[in-house]
């Protein structure tokens, strides 16, 4: 019996072809411009050619007659098509019309979207106020307040440092957190009217979760029907300018408030605003100054394509092998690694930032910072998988994988061996002529012994000087009763209490404050006890 091999799927949907549902032809914006061919949240920019060829892909012409049709060669058409195909335009019988927008969206690696509104027409109705809002004069006043806002901040450096190193109400983080918020709709409002200035809608807005921080988000993918690169770059950069502007209106009117609390809020709103603006101007994670440098050099998934230029070198060097360049420029290396580091350098500096306030937290904190080294080791192993990928497909010796391997796999546990400087986080109070050393229960004080250094410091939000100092006396503790304020960078007009285990210590003088933070300092350890130490052993039995 002989076996007839089926027919190749693909020859029955393209003697007819007809576009995918939900593809839609979008015309240029102006004279000369682009055409794009969208289906779902995929944009395809394409000539004037191949918006006729997908318009006449009704199902009703084969090949000849799309020549005939168009007035092209048969084989121009097919070539049309067959690039059509790869790219799932065409309808295969199998494909659905995209729905729209789902409330919830999930982005690659760690970012989830929420959506909450559909801004396209509010942005017709404010068009004509965007439209005589946008001139040269309104863009001069931005930047003088962004730069008088940066002079003003620096003017009250000392004021803005007393807010950064002591413990705040909690009206004043409510109101940071609500003006932060405020702000960053505007940010997002910022990107809407620029890309409906130069004719483009944005599909939604709303607020998400990227890399487990709250912040908010518009869909301006409706950008790359615009013609021009330096309208992508400016509708990108409109928030991280919108952000400028109110954190340079924030330093500015922080000159003339005269409450010290209502002041302290107002310079913490400003620093944040304007550190959000920096941070979302670098390049190296998917925000506005990378979705602006994609679009100036008008190369879609710039990132991904670079990050796998990095990989391939890193193999190419340690392993061998042949490997294809995505981006063939000089910079694509570099960047590559930097956007393969960044998200981890952010993470580590969150943790070197805030550990001590999350160690002084409890159980709780610790959760916290085992989610943020579980996410960290997920970003490790997704590129050791993604680059032994790269290493198979490269044809590299297998003695020389092995042994460079081996010897890198050596050097990393090596280092695991590195001493490292390990403390431990509390708090302190005055009880009297007594002062103790608390830590919330739970924490892990099995390395407090008598003699130890203790560091007091301020319980500020961000900075914490040095306010005193102090030896333990004894390894015994006491179970007492500790205000909050020792253990977070909050003060109330009456303190409460939390249950709390205290160490009796000597303090070289009076402290300056009578409740505050406190360090100790338990020598260095080995990199993976200290590991061990602040991550592992505060979830075992």
């Amino acid at each position: 019996m002989t076996a007839i091999a089926p027919e190749p799927a693909s020859a029955h949907h393209l003697e007819k072809p007809r576009v995918s549902p939900g593809v839609t032809v979008h015309e240029p914006a102006e004279e000369g411009g682009q055409w794009v061919l969208q289906r779902g949240k995929h944009y395809y920019r394409v000539g004037a050619d191949a918006a006729r060829l997908a318009k006449a892909l009704d199902g009703s012409r084969d090949s000849t007659a799309l020549a005939s049709h168009l007035g092209w060669p048969e084989v121009a058409v097919t070539e049309g098509v067959s690039r059509f195909d790869k790219l799932n335009l065409i309808d295969d019988g199998t494909a659905a019309a995209p729905s729209a927008a789902p409330l919830i969206n999930f982005v690659p690696p760690l970012t989830i979207q929420f959506t909450l509104v559909r801004p396209a027409a509010l942005m017709d109705r404010l068009h004509p106020l965007i439209r005589v809002s946008a001139n040269r004069y309104t863009a001069a006043l931005a930047l003088l307040v962004s730069v008088g806002g940066l002079l003003a901040l620096a003017a009250q450096s000392a004021d803005l440092g007393r807010a950064l190193s002591s413990p705040l109400p909690p009206a004043v983080y409510a109101s940071v957190i609500a003006a932060f918020l405020i702000s960053t709709s505007l940010h997002e409002m910022g990107h809407a009217a620029t890309l409906n200035y130069y004719g483009g809608r944005p599909s939604r807005m709303g607020v998400m979760l990227f890399y487990l921080t709250p912040a908010f988000f518009c869909d301006v993918s409706d950008g790359w029907r615009l013609n021009h690169r330096y309208q992508r770059v400016r509708v990108a950069m409109a928030g991280v300018a919108t952000q400028m502007i109110i954190a340079g209106g924030a330093s500015i009117a922080a000159l003339f408030v005269t409450s010290p609390g209502v002041q302290n809020g107002v310079l913490v709103f400003a620093l944040v605003s304007y550190v959000a603006g920096i941070l979302n101007f670098l390049p190296f994670v998917k925000l506005d100054g990378y979705i602006a440098l994609m679009s100036h050099l008008d190369r879609p998934f710039l990132r991904d394509r670079a990050m796998s230029d990095a990989r391939r070198w890193f193999a190419r060097t340690l392993f061998g092998g042949r490997y294809e360049r995505e981006i063939p420029r000089p910079w694509s290396v570099p960047f590559g690694l930097a956007c393969i580091g960044f998200p981890v350098y952010l993470i580590i500096t969150a943790l070197a930032l805030w550990t001590d306030l999350l160690q002084r937290s409890g159980l709780f904190g610790f959760v916290l910072m085992a989610l943020a080294v579980v996410y960290m080791l997920y970003l490790l192993l997704r590129g050791v998988h993604r680059l032994a990928g790269e290493v198979r497909r490269s044809g590299a010796s297998r003695l020389r994988v092995v042994t460079a391997t081996a010897l890198f796999t050596g050097a990393c546990a090596a280092a695991l061996f590195t001493p490292v400087s390990h403390s431990l986080s509390g708090g302190y109070v005055t009880h009297g002529d007594q002062v103790l050393l608390v830590f919330l229960p739970g924490s892990d004080t099995s390395s407090v012994e008598p003699g130890q250094d203790v560091e007091l410091v301020s319980g500020g939000l961000v900075l914490q000087p040095r306010t005193g100092s102090a030896t333990v006396d004894t390894a015994a503790p006491e179970e007492v009763q500790a205000p909050l304020s020792a253990f977070a960078p909050v003060v109330f007009a009456e303190d409460p209490e939390l249950p709390a285990e205290g160490y009796p210590i000597t303090v070289d003088g009076t402290p300056e404050q009578p409740v505050g933070a406190a360090r100790v300092d338990a020598g260095t350890i080995p990199l993976w006890e200290y590991a061990y130490v602040n991550y592992l052993a505060p979830f075992l039995p």
